[in-house]
């Protein structure tokens, strides 16, 4: 796992997660532009997605997305789960009768305060122990595999520059952004081309590495001549 600053990851792309590369449908390693800045490619989601709306995550910076806001409101300004923007988003899903794409998968409002708890929680055990990686704690707990691995962690994509965009693991970043953590750990799913193009010239001594969380292990790696 790789320790990195969460202010330096500014964007929550919209792609599909680690759970679509277990089924093949995402290619891992290298993915390109898909006319939106640097950001990596946006693989298609399956029909069967059932996943709440992108509008709940997706904003030109994540920390102002609704679920960002939400938490801070929350634990930050210490308002009300019912006064936040994100429980009025879901209470508008659940009342339109099609509660497939209700935010984490909830199906009623009982349901509903129930994930809040769960991220009282999460914001609790952060707080007094800081933030593991799920891979540390699934082996510490006898239940580590690779899906449960994947989906556990925060995990983030790479641009052509060296940008982080978020991919998933978004509850558990927020809590740790919001506490002021200086530093989490992250997985890395997919690197643009011209990035990979970098590291390899870094790898091979060619040009002096930047301090990138994603350079670590290339500039300690010896040249292949």
């Amino acid at each position: 796992m790789i320790q990195v600053d969460p202010s330096s990851i500014a964007q929550l792309l919209e792609r599909a997660g680690p759970g679509d590369l277990l089924s093949n449908r995402v290619p891992p390693g290298v993915a390109d532009d898909h006319g939106r800045g640097d950001r990596c490619d946006r693989p298609p989601i399956d029909a069967s997605y059932d996943g709440a709306p992108a509008r709940l995550f997706v904003a030109d910076r994540f920390s102002e997305s609704v679920l960002y806001r939400s938490l801070h409101q929350r634990f930050v300004e210490d308002g009300a789960w019912t006064e936040t923007p994100l429980y009025e988003a879901t209470r508008e899903l659940l009342e339109t009768g099609d509660r497939r794409h209700v935010w984490h998968g909830c199906r009623s409002e009982a349901e509903l305060h129930d994930r809040f708890a769960e991220l009282e929680e999460l914001y609790a055990d952060v707080a007094e122990n800081g933030l593991e990686s799920a891979y540390t704690r699934l082996e510490r707990e006898g239940r580590l595999t690779v899906p449960a691995w994947l989906r556990g962690e925060i995990t983030v994509d790479v641009g052509r520059d060296g940008e982080l965009f978020l991919v998933c693991g978004k509850h558990r970043f927020t809590v740790a952004s919001l506490l002021g953590v200086s530093h989490v750990p992250v997985l890395f799913l997919a690197r643009h081309p011209d990035w990979m193009a970098y590291r390899d010239r870094v790898a091979r001594k060619e040009v002096s590495a930047e301090a990138h969380p994603d350079l670590r292990e290339v500039r300690e790696r010896t040249p292949i001549r």
